[in-house]
């Protein structure tokens, strides 16, 4: 699909990337007339679950600092 492109963009490597890593592919997006370009990059549902584990990690530990310096006052 882009294997001959050669401006730089960097799309064939984006590609490449995202497969080796078990994402969905890219949604290349553009109106009839291209007056623009949108790319969207789905996640891996595995990034999806780091990322909320990651979240709930977070507003535990900050949610503690919070109640101890609440005591404090």
């Amino acid at each position: 699909m882009f294997a001959g492109e050669g401006r730089g963009t960097g799309i064939p490597k984006m590609l490449k990337a995202m497969q080796q890593n078990g994402s969905p592919p890219p949604v290349f997006e553009t109106d009839e007339d291209r007056t623009f370009f949108l790319v969207r990059l789905p996640l891996r549902s595995h990034f999806i679950r780091e990322a909320e584990e990651l979240k709930r990690q977070t507003i535990g530990q900050v949610t503690g600092q919070v109640v101890v310096r609440v005591r404090q006052f």
